[in-house]
């Protein structure tokens, strides 16, 4: 059974902005893991850190997301939540809006 650990959104954000942004990168990378074991194939999280090479990272995350959460096959809706993946706090309150929602 695929499950995502439910968080609060008020909460996420403050810690984000409370520690500068290192409580994101941890953030991102238990939903990286979440969704792997989904059945997504993101690869290594230290790519979200370099520079440019991060594109290729996010796009597999938001193509994961897509699939996964979102349970659509949609083109244009990976290439949507690619672009939210771009700009970091509002993908983060995005997309774990969407892992509380999330049902089987």
């Amino acid at each position: 059974m695929i499950s995502f650990q439910k968080r609060g959104l008020v909460e996420v954000v403050l810690l984000c902005l409370f520690t500068f942004g290192i409580y994101q990168l941890y953030w991102n990378v238990v939903t990286k893991r979440e969704l792997n074991k989904a059945g997504a194939q993101i690869p290594n999280a230290f790519l979200m850190i370099i520079p440019i090479v991060h594109f290729y990272f996010w796009y597999y995350y938001a193509k994961s997301y897509v699939e996964i959460v979102r349970k659509s096959q949609n083109d244009t809706d990976v290439i949507v939540y690619f672009l939210v993946a771009c700009m970091p706090l509002f993908r983060t309150v995005l997309f774990q809006k969407g892992y509380n929602e999330y049902r089987v």
